[in-house]
């Protein structure tokens, strides 16, 4: 799974709120902690607190337990 991962600030969760496309990014862990009772997750790349757009991403490998 590859995904956009940053910790939102206030003003980017307000113009998700208001975008019809809703959230765009994860905070740090939720994807660890949201598919890990099915699956074995390892994080294999990622970057976080990057300069402008996107602040960060991640690539997971996920395998059925």
């Amino acid at each position: 799974m590859w995904n956009f991962e940053w910790e939102a600030r206030p003003w980017e969760l307000l113009v998700w709120k208001l975008s019809p496309f809703g959230n765009l990014t994860f905070p740090p862990g939720y994807i660890e902690a949201t598919f890990s009772p099915k699956f074995d997750v390892e994080k294999i790349a990622g970057e976080n607190g990057l300069a402008g757009w996107p602040r960060g991403w991640a690539a997971y490998l996920m395998t059925r337990h």
